[in-house]
């Protein structure tokens, strides 16, 4: 049977009409996948390929035998399907959503052994045929796995893994072994090849590769894997014995073997794109007829086919028991009568994953081919197996109690799943840039704190933290605020107006307050002061927090904060650009708050430790939307932002330049854009690189991530660190001799404090500026809402500004 995954198959290139250059090939459609096939068909797969054991096989001789399952044509050579199945064992979590990922717990090459070694049984046995057995018990010794070759099959590498699941609570871990065999043309077969074909042969040789994937029990103890009285039969050596030990994201099947059969045909020229029809040894008999049913016909001539490479099989070898006669049941017009011929119909769901998994391997593989680059990087700040292993924690503590209290007319699904990824990622942000906390400091904040337990209670107890805490500015709902309040983070959250989940959050009740802030004069009060005695005026307040509301040493959280979102950066800068903090640390915080603890440590001793911002709704400074589809960036004025290189040394000069363009390739990095091209039509880009410029002209180093949460506003900008704080001034590791490397690291602090003041000089300048053409293009604060905003509106009916 034919399985119709598409209509006809889409030219391969084409060129532009005004430049002539070649488009990237378009991908064909996978619209021929066979699913009707022969077991009596050639070439099968050895018996013995399998590290099955023999005792529990099917065929005469006691062992494994291999069924095929699915088919469809390769559109792309055996090299790069290779890289693909390996990308795949590395990442399995691409073929399936209920996976998580997959840690390799072995990897071994046998590339480099001779390919003409024969198993020291004849090849006849089994491949690792006990790969349980301890060193020192019976059995007798057994080959190597690199000596081992059956029936023409040899090992090329193999791969151990354990598959983690994406719902711990519903699936278990299980490990796998993943096996590479491979099949080389005869050097002396070849010899009257021609010139095409021996140039093939020297790019490898290979005629076919099979990777096979055979699952074993992890021995993790899980409630929902069957126990021995559940499963008749005994445990053969770890491997499952029965269909239900098998966890719902793996093909319920004793092993699984994917094989590319490439395919040679006389007829092919260069460039031809008539499509290659595999012989008939190496096809069944439906397949040969289904493809010569396709040819063109004068009246109907065919669209220009891509080249046919060969031939992917997807083949299993079921449980023994009554599976397989279940499963020729459930087929049409097949019944275990029929032991030559196999046919699931396409709702099977052993059928549909064969399917999903060529589908997959078509589209790795043909991009692959045609060079295809990957858009997005996720986890450029936080490692992604840190994030997925605490956002599984949080979501087992958290998750079914929100969803379960909400009180919005939201989905809670969709808000109560993405703030628990924001959190995870801001707590392993702050604990790689904040130094861990003592113990005494944990005891202290679970006693004055009122959380429940002690130290211990909490992973994340003695990770660092912001010695502020944080402040979560256009908070909403506040569900991001409870969450690190829940896991001992101290901070709180300010909106317009209170929601209903405020009061059904269980106690501790996160701190969320009704507030409207006033960015530009918040802005002005702080640093105009500054600007006015530098210019010869009356000084004001100075710099260093005076009039800034936030406490000192905080960390600034805008989380779809709309028009705040241009402010984020301005806002985590103020504060800082005076000579003179004004706070003593442990003391207060600007405008009068507290901040717990007599030893607040302060990265540099900043006011504001940073920011993280994840812009949402596009607005300018103003207030007005932002409606720009595109935003050039100027590589001049980045690498303004940066100390000049005149006068310096070769090795400094080549770290600055190498800064400019990563910062470059930072600010330009978003949903559609990539490194290093031109930046496309985009409003969502154009917002994203504008925040990305104002984060590095007010000093900070860009850094950009892609969260990994359900939303398609997952992009944030984070700001914790200065330029001037960057590795990029000369220290005493620059020269081995003492008195030259005093002088170097001498040389290397003044460079730096001549840099800093300069460049917050600027910042001062550009603050002012852009925070003046904001209030005269119209700025104006919205009012809370509810009784909190009550007197700021009668006070402006009666005709004041509401200041």
């Amino acid at each position: 049977m034919v399985k119709d995954l598409g209509k006809g198959v889409a030219p391969t290139c084409s060129k532009g009409p005004a430049t002539g250059t070649t488009k990237p090939p378009i991908r064909p459609k996978l619209d021929k996948v066979y699913t009707h096939l022969c077991t009596a068909s050639r070439p099968l797969l050895p018996s013995s390929l399998s590290i099955l054991p023999k005792d529990v096989g099917e065929d005469d001789e006691g062992e494994a035998r291999w069924i095929p399952l699915s088919s469809a044509p390769a559109y792309y050579p055996i090299r790069q399907w290779l890289t693909t199945m390996e990308e795949l064992i590395k990442h399995p979590e691409l073929n399936s959503s209920n996976i998580l990922r997959a840690e390799i717990l072995e990897e071994e090459d046998f590339e480099l052994f001779p390919s003409n070694s024969e198993s020291s049984d004849g090849g006849g046995g089994n491949i690792g045929r006990n790969p349980f057995r301890k060193d020192g018990e019976s059995g007798g010794e057994e080959p190597s796995p690199r000596s081992f070759r059956v029936g023409g099959y040899r090992l090329g590498k193999r791969i151990r893994r354990k598959i983690l699941p994406r719902r711990p609570g519903l699936d278990w871990s299980m490990n796998q072994e993943c096996q590479f065999f491979e099949v080389r043309r005869d050097s002396e077969a070849s010899s009257d090849h021609d010139e095409k074909e021996k140039e093939e042969e020297e790019e490898g040789g290979l005629t076919e590769a099979v990777v096979v994937y055979t699952p074993i029990m992890s021995g993790e103890r899980h409630d929902n894997i069957p126990t021995t009285e559940e499963v008749k039969g005994g445990v053969y050596d770890g491997f499952p014995q029965s269909p239900k030990q098998i966890p719902f994201y793996h093909p319920r099947v004793r092993s699984i073997a994917f094989r590319y059969i490439s395919s040679h045909p006389s007829s092919e020229e260069d460039g031809k794109t008539s499509p290659s029809i595999p012989s008939q040894t190496q096809s069944t008999k439906v397949e040969a007829e289904d493809i010569a049913t396709t040819s063109a016909t004068p009246s109907h001539p065919s669209p220009p086919q891509p080249k046919v490479f060969g031939k992917i099989r997807i083949e299993v070898v079921l449980f023994p028991s009554n599976e397989k006669e279940d499963l020729f049941r459930k087929g049409q017009g097949c019944s275990p009568s029929e032991p030559e011929s196999f046919y699931l119909p396409p709702s099977h769901r052993l059928q549909r994953i064969s399917l999903s998994l060529l589908q997959t391997i078509h589209t790795m593989s043909w991009g692959r081919m045609n060079n295809y680059k990957k858009r997005v990087h996720h986890d450029q700040i936080v490692p992604r197996e840190a994030y997925q292993d605490l956002y599984l924690r949080l979501k087992e503590r958290h998750a079914s109690r929100i969803c379960n209290d909400w009180r919005e007319a939201t989905d809670p699904k969709k808000h109560v799943f993405e703030d628990l990824g924001i959190a995870a990622f801001i707590m392993l942000l702050w604990k790689d840039t904040f130094p861990p906390r003592t113990r005494e400091e944990v005891e202290r904040d679970c006693n004055v704190g009122g959380h429940e337990g002690g130290l211990g209670e909490r992973e994340a107890d003695l990770w660092g933290r912001p010695p502020g805490g944080f402040v979560d500015i256009g908070c909403g709902n506040g569900l991001l605020v409870h969450i690190l309040n829940q896991e001992g983070y101290k901070g709180y959250g300010i909106d317009l107006r209170a929601r209903k989940s405020w009061d059904a959050y269980p106690y501790p009740k996160a701190d969320l307050r009704v507030e409207s802030l006033r960015p530009h004069e918040i802005v002005l009060s702080t640093i105009q002061g500054v600007v006015e005695d530098e210019r010869g005026k009356v000084g004001g307040g100075g710099g260093g927090g005076g009039g800034y509301p936030f406490p000192k040493g905080c960390f600034l959280l805008g989380n779809h904060a709309d028009e705040l979102t241009p402010w984020m950066p301005l806002l985590a800068t103020c504060p800082d650009l005076g000579d003179d903090d004004g706070v003593e640390g442990g003391e207060r915080g600007g405008g009068g708050r507290r901040v717990e603890g007599e030893n607040v440590k302060l990265v540099e001793d900043y006011h504001c430790q940073g920011y993280i911002s994840i812009p949402c709704c596009p607005f300018e400074l103003c207030g007005k939307k932002f409606t720009k589809s595109k935003w050039k960036v100027d590589e001049g004025t980045v690498s303004e932002r940066f100390p000049t290189t005149t006068g310096r040394e070769e090795k400094e000069r080549k770290r600055i330049s190498e800064l400019i363009q990563e910062t470059i390739s930072r600010i330009r990095l978003g949903p559609v854009g990539n490194p290093g091209e031109s930046d496309p039509l985009s409003r969502n880009l154009a917002f994203l690189t504008k925040m990305s410029q104002s984060s590095l002209d007010l000093g900070w180093k860009v850094e950009k991530e892609a969260l990994r949460i359900p939303s398609t506003r997952n992009w944030c900008i984070v700001g914790r660190s200065r330029i001037w704080d960057l590795d990029i001034f000369p220290s005493a590791s620059y020269s081995s001799s003492s008195q030259a490397s005093d002088g170097r690291e001498e040389e290397g602090s003044s460079w730096r404090e001549e840099f800093k003041r300069n460049s917050k000089s600027q910042i001062r300048e550009r603050i002012l500026e852009s925070t003046d053409q904001a209030f005269e293009s119209g700025w104006k604060a919205r009012v809370p809402e509810g009784n909190a905003g009550k007197a700021v509106r009668e006070e402006e009916a009666r005709g004041g500004d509401g200041s």
